[in-house]
């Protein structure tokens, strides 16, 4: 496992990236792609969760912070985390299996906290225009992040540019 930017110990890596402060549906730990959770009680906006969906289509960003003593973004239920929505952060990724380059596209991961490589397109078997629609909705929505950086490991922290999808890997 490698860590880049040692430096940025929370926080979005550029000032341009656009942070957001959401309420934690549960522990979260620093750099985890996050998606969106039912409100609380008495709250309006949705709350943010790891996933253990690969290619989660509610993904939201990448937790940066706060940095807690124990080293999470969140510890627990209802405190407050702040999300990198757009813009240039660190990521934790799994290039163990699938590598990643970079401008690939990342997607969650079916173990929380970590993106992956994102699916390939493949029109299906059977082309007509409702089955391709499909299988083209389903891999546009799942990309969340592009890699600034390669990784060939499991549990990598890298650069990467959250731009919420509508990309096709």
């Amino acid at each position: 496992m490698t860590e880049s930017f040692t430096n940025v110990k929370e926080g979005a890596i550029t000032k341009g990236a656009i942070v957001e402060s959401f309420i934690a549906a549960g522990l979260i730990p620093m750099w985890s792609p996050v998606v969106t959770a039912a409100a609380g009680t008495n709250e309006n906006l949705p709350r943010v969760q790891t996933t253990t969906t690969a290619g989660d289509t509610t993904h939201i960003g990448v937790a940066v912070g706060p940095k807690r003593s124990t080293g999470n973004a969140a510890d627990s239920a209802g405190q407050s985390v702040d999300v990198v929505v757009f813009g240039i952060c660190k990521c934790t990724v799994d290039g163990s299996s699938d590598n990643i380059a970079i401008a690939d596209m990342l997607q969650t991961k079916s173990a929380a906290g970590v993106a992956i490589k994102c699916d390939h397109f493949a029109a299906p078997a059977t082309v007509n225009q409702a089955n391709l629609q499909s299988a083209f909705d389903a891999v546009a929505k799942k990309p969340f992040a592009t890699a600034l950086m390669a990784s060939t490991a499991s549990g990598d922290i890298i650069p990467v540019f959250v731009t919420q999808g509508g990309q096709v890997a």
